[in-house]
């Protein structure tokens, strides 16, 4: 009898362990479980932000996040590189919105998703955008967290900054093409950012700006006769239709808002410029992601500027032109085209 009384309370013991370890693992389940990322981008060549995407993921997987383990992963590609692909990142979210832990997004897709998802519970950690853009995404400054479901990495190439390299290269230079594209959104912004320049910033330089819209036949006419010291341009300048800008006679000043291919670089008029490998836009998103998904409120967490930006030299463009570069620009963590 007495072993028989045991052996129940050995298996009510066992039952009531059994019942506690399952209510833990559920209680695990609902704590972590699989987390789904929403990655919305568009269309860049040369890659589409792959680059972006892959160091992503590598870094997240170091953090503790496996892909189809503990993290899933919906990677959406607009089918155009302009506003034209609005309305189908619009049906993304609503799709996703509603199951979606976050959303990672790059460059002007991650306005779209923003106007979407504005006020919810859901984050939004918004890479590759215009410094101008961070401004809009947040609300305000970008010195300080945004109190909201939204924070930004962003790229910054002041037409200031610009200016210095064209005055290095050319001190007497008084006149500077900007080139942008009207249907491209961030190009919009990027003309905005030269517009607004004070006039006692633009050391007696005169912009002139050059709309890819309008073909490319109409800018390189109006460029070849606009009588410029240099030329730069935001994303619209980097689309493969529009390289033979590059090829003109006359020096490219100016942000390289793609990949920098030395040997590609080496035969254009690319003279120099500022360069952030995209790569890093992806490891400080997961960074900041893997903060929030450990519960960290992402209203907290201030936007970034995007961690490594280097000046890049082409020094066969300069000895093309008759230009001497100087010596301070040759130094630090500047990249030598020779």
């Amino acid at each position: 009898m007495k072993r028989k009384c045991f052996v129940l309370v050995l298996l009510g013991l066992i039952a009531g362990i059994s019942m506690i370890c399952g209510l833990s693992t559920v209680f695990a389940q609902s704590q972590g479980g699989m987390k789904k990322i929403v990655i919305i981008r568009y269309k860049l060549p040369p890659d589409d932000f792959q680059d972006t995407v892959k160091n992503f993921k590598i870094e997240m997987t170091n953090n503790g996040f496996i892909e189809g383990k503990n993290v899933q992963y919906v990677d959406l590609l607009t089918s155009t590189g302009d506003q034209s692909s609005t309305p189908e990142v619009e049906a993304w979210v609503d799709q996703h919105k509603d199951s979606a832990d976050a959303f990672v997004t790059c460059g002007w897709v991650g306005m779209v998703v923003r106007n979407k998802i504005k006020g919810s519970r859901i984050p939004q950690v918004c890479t590759f955008v215009f410094q101008p853009v961070a401004v809009k995404l947040m609300g305000g400054p970008l010195d300080k967290p945004s109190g909201s479901n939204v924070t930004t990495i962003y790229l910054t190439y002041p037409p200031d900054k610009i200016l210095q390299l064209l005055k290095a290269a050319k001190p007497s230079a008084t006149k500077y093409g900007v080139v942008w594209h009207s249907k491209v959104p961030a190009d919009q912004f990027f003309k905005k950012w030269y517009e607004e320049l004070a006039p006692d910033q633009r050391q007696g330089v005169e912009f002139v700006y050059f709309d890819l819209a309008e073909g490319l036949q109409k800018v390189q006419a109006e460029i070849k006769s606009a009588g410029l010291d240099a030329f730069g341009g935001g994303l619209g300048i980097r689309r493969p239709e529009f390289a033979p800008l590059l090829k003109m006679g006359i020096p490219v000043i100016g942000p390289k808002i793609d990949y920098l291919n030395i040997d590609t670089v080496r035969a254009t008029d690319e003279l120099m410029g500022y360069y952030n490998p995209f790569n890093m836009c992806g490891i400080q998103a997961a960074t900041i992601l893997t903060d929030v998904l450990h519960g960290k409120n992402i209203g907290e967490i201030a936007p970034q500027g995007v961690e490594k930006q280097v000046v890049y030299v082409n020094l066969n463009a300069a000895k093309r032109f008759g230009i001497t570069v100087p010596l301070k620009l040759l130094e630090g963590g500047t990249i030598i085209i020779n």
